[in-house]
């Protein structure tokens, strides 16, 4: 039988959250791109701009820690998240404007700044930052 040389350790109370985003396959990136998470996102899109965003929990040694944070933007006219609760969410920012998005898990918070504004070509430029 196969044995672990050393017991594995239960991670401790949640710590952190990170978030890391991927843009929709609908604003039309390309197939070998869909992979890619990141833990910032600008983009420019005609209409509304979608996001597809995850939640990872981390204690105070990087251990990942299971979550099922709740998502609730300042102006929900804005932006629009779906669903409200859990790791991986869609954020849909509708319109130009500086928003924010808390993230909450167990007492623990995480504060996403969303910055919109209609750029040259008249398309929404959307910023995300953590």
């Amino acid at each position: 039988s196969l044995q672990s040389p050393t017991p594995v350790r239960s991670p401790g109370p949640l710590a952190h959250i990170n978030i890391a985003f991927h843009i929709d396959n609908a604003t039309g990136l390309t197939a070998q791109m869909t992979d890619n998470w990141f833990p910032q996102i600008s983009g420019a899109h005609d209409g509304e701009f979608t996001v597809l965003a995850r939640a990872e929990g981390r204690d105070a040694d990087g251990r990942v820690v299971n979550i099922n944070p709740d998502w609730v933007a300042t102006d929900p006219l804005s932006v629009a998240i779906s669903p409200g609760t859990g790791q991986a969410v869609r954020i849909t920012v509708r319109r130009a404007g500086a928003s924010n998005l808390t993230v909450t898990a167990a007492g623990v918070s995480k504060d996403l700044a969303i910055s919109a504004a209609p750029d040259q070509l008249h398309k929404l430029k959307v910023d995300i930052l953590q």
